[in-house]
């Protein structure tokens, strides 16, 4: 992904402040990190909204990514404090 040392990548969706969302070969790009030995952590802090019609379906494809929980080190949270 970068040439730079981490061992943590942690990154929100939608993005704060444009709003913008993780779909598609960023997403797999994602994966392959967290399959390279990084740990991904993704906050989904905005998930329970009520999205419009393109935005519904990029966090229907975040929910139900390719991801091997046995085996990627991807961490999907959801804020805590956005959702009561």
């Amino acid at each position: 992904m970068w040439d730079i040392n981490y061992q943590i990548l942690y990154a929100s969706h939608p993005r704060n402040p444009t709003g913008q969302a993780v779909e598609g070969s960023e997403l797999d790009e994602l994966v392959q990190v967290s399959r390279n030995g990084q740990t991904v952590v993704l906050d989904e802090v905005y998930s329970w909204y009520n999205w419009m019609a393109p935005l519904v379906k990029v966090f229907r494809l975040l929910n139900a990514s390719k991801l091997d929980v046995n085996r990627d080190a991807l961490v999907i949270i959801d804020g805590l404090t956005k959702n009561w």
